[in-house]
């Protein structure tokens, strides 16, 4: 989300990782299971609406990545999915420069960011309810 926000073209990766082999083996392994689902991601996903796809959005996007990822780390109950999946539409939508799934993705940002403010009030309401019955 930082380096979307910073205008970076392609992620840059901690020199820990790129130091990393993986073996040839081990990515075959991941292809068989991960190729056909991308296969089918791909029917659905393909470059449209370039205009959400085109600067500015991939900045706002990296903001909304950002608080995204606090929301994912908040320790309530039914609090990470939407968020979550709202990720997973932000990186088809930079993979495959799709303005629809950026919109979607947006949507389930916004939505996801509503509940998690609910839940996050309820819970400091239902703390301090509590709090009161203890004095």
């Amino acid at each position: 989300g930082i380096q979307l926000v910073m205008g970076f073209r392609a992620p840059l990766l901690p020199r820990f990782i790129r130091r990393r082999k993986v073996s040839v083996s081990a990515l075959r392994s991941l292809g068989r299971w991960t190729i056909p689902w991308l296969l089918r991601a791909e029917r659905v996903v393909k470059p449209r609406w370039l205009r959400l796809a085109a600067p500015p959005f991939p900045r706002i996007i990296g903001v909304v990545v950002l608080v995204m990822a606090f929301t994912i780390m908040l320790p309530l109950p039914l609090s990470n999915f939407m968020p979550a999946f709202a990720l997973v539409c932000f990186a088809f939508a930079i993979f495959e420069r799709d303005g629809l799934m950026t919109f979607i993705g947006l949507l389930l940002a916004c939505v996801a960011f509503v509940v998690g403010t609910t839940l996050v009030y309820l819970a400091l309401e239902l703390l301090f309810v509590l709090v009161e019955q203890l004095d």
